[in-house]
């Protein structure tokens, strides 16, 4: 017997499987009512996303604010720090030192250490969980005005 030259042996690929992940497919972790959602008294501009409420939130004695600890609440800020920081002094002499938020010009908050890590304090009055264009169905017609936020609105509140 003579053997005949068999063809060279061709390996397959292993066979594979693709899996496509998408974040329908996530699990529900962080639902929309876990946040809270709060705009600019002034402008309507939407300022802070955080897990805290503000309503429930404690108050500081010296000026009323609202305190948000950022170690223990998810919180997002889309404001401004202003380029230089605020000292004020307190009835008991003491200075402290604030570097403020501010949506626009208008100041929203502050924190006492440069890097806004820790205790994030809220002007008293100063935002609002109330969405005017939502709450209103209100469409942006492109003029770049805005309408009224309801602390401007006779009669509201």
């Amino acid at each position: 017997g003579r053997r005949t030259a068999q063809p060279p042996r061709v390996s397959m690929p292993p066979k594979r499987s693709a899996h496509v992940f998408t974040s329908d497919d996530a699990p529900d972790t962080a639902t929309a009512s876990a946040y809270n959602i709060y705009y600019c008294k002034f402008c309507g501009d939407h300022c802070l996303t955080t897990e805290a409420s503000l309503a429930s939130s404690p108050r500081r004695r010296t000026d009323n604010a609202h305190v948000i600890d950022t170690a223990k609440h998810v919180t997002k800020m889309k404001l401004s720090l202003a380029a230089k920081p605020v000292a004020v002094m307190r009835e008991n002499g003491e200075v402290e030192v604030q570097y403020r938020y501010a949506c626009g010009a208008v100041p929203v908050g502050y924190s006492t250490s440069p890097d806004g890590s820790g205790l994030l304090y809220i002007f008293d009055g100063a935002l609002s969980a109330f969405d005017y264009e939502k709450d209103h169905a209100v469409k942006d017609d492109g003029s770049g005005v805005r309408p009224p936020p309801p602390c401007g609105i006779a009669g509201a509140g």
